[in-house]
C-alpha cells in the first residue's frame, strides 16, 4: 500500500514491476506473498503512476 496525499494506493510488486490494484482488494493481506487474479485495465490512469492497472476479482494468501 502506498499514500498519495492522503488516498491509499494498492501496489503489487510483480516481477515485471509495479502494478497498482483495484477492486477485490484483501487490506488483511498486507505484506504477504498472494496469488492475484483479475485482468488489465485498458486505458487506466492512476494518481499514483505505480504500474499498469489491475481490476483484482479474487486475491488469496500464498504460504
Amino acid at each position: 500500500m502506498r499514500e498519495l496525499g492522503g488516498a491509499k494506493t494498492w501496489v503489487l510488486d510483480a516481477p515485471e514491476g509495479p502494478h497498482e490494484l483495484r477492486g477485490a482488494v484483501d487490506s488483511s493481506l498486507i505484506g504477504r506473498r498472494v496469488r492475484v487474479e483479475g485482468e488489465l485495465a485498458a486505458a487506466q490512469f492512476g494518481f499514483a503512476m505505480s504500474g499498469p492497472v489491475v481490476r483484482v476479482t479474487r486475491m488469496e494468501a500464498l504460504r
